[in-house]
């Protein structure tokens, strides 16, 4: 990381400093060019956000701002540096996508689960060795009703869907998600419960 700089403070990040490898999703060529065009009307209003990785930076959020600075040739871009963890940037990179309003009801219950994954290991202590199953139970009850509570209030969605999307993800297996999510039944909510419900339940 640059010398003098601080976790949280907002500095011009050279672009062959940023890596962007293993991103959820590619960028929206249509999307870039909005943001870019933008960019040079009234500059970049919202920072990327990156982590250190060594001796680069890797990209946390704002793919889409970053690749729209590229595109207009720019050396650098404004950036706000963070010392998060893997699972920490994950969440905020799924949170960010799940912002977007452009995403099918698939995208959106895939990157909701995905997001269940983070939080998870974010929150080890729920399943302790030694714990009776009993309270076990009631543990990962509680611990269920954090995440959909936080999440529905995080994202403004209600719990009932933010439960939907997990029992849909839940019930679809990766070939048919991925299968799914180049057809017109991929923003077609009810269509894919269903679809759901006739494929086998897979292992937790």
């Amino acid at each position: 990381m640059m010398a003098g700089v601080r976790f949280g403070e907002i500095i011009a990040l050279p672009l062959d400093e940023i890596d962007t490898t293993d991103r959820l999703r590619p960028v929206d060529p249509a999307h870039v060019e909005a943001i870019a065009a933008s960019i040079a009307l009234i500059n970049l209003m919202q920072p990327i956000v990156v982590r250190p990785d060594g001796n680069r930076y890797r990209l946390v959020a704002g793919a889409h701002r970053l690749a729209a600075v590229r595109t207009l040739g720019r050396p650098d871009i404004d950036a706000i540096i963070e010392n998060i963890d893997d699972d920490e940037a994950r969440l905020v990179e799924i949170d960010e996508n799940l912002m977007r309003r452009e995403l099918s009801a698939l995208d959106r219950a895939i990157f909701l689960a995905e997001r269940k994954e983070a939080f998870d290991r974010l929150n080890p202590d729920v399943a302790k060795p030694g714990r009776r199953k009993k309270e076990l139970s009631q543990s990962l009850r509680q611990f269920g009703e954090r995440f959909t509570k936080q999440t529905a209030k995080r994202l403004g969605m209600s719990e009932r869907s933010v439960q939907l999307c997990l029992e849909l993800v839940k019930n679809l297996a990766p070939e048919a998600r991925d299968a799914l999510r180049l057809s017109d039944v991929a923003d077609n909510q009810s269509e894919l419960i269903k679809l759901a419900a006739l494929e086998p339940a897979q292992p937790a």
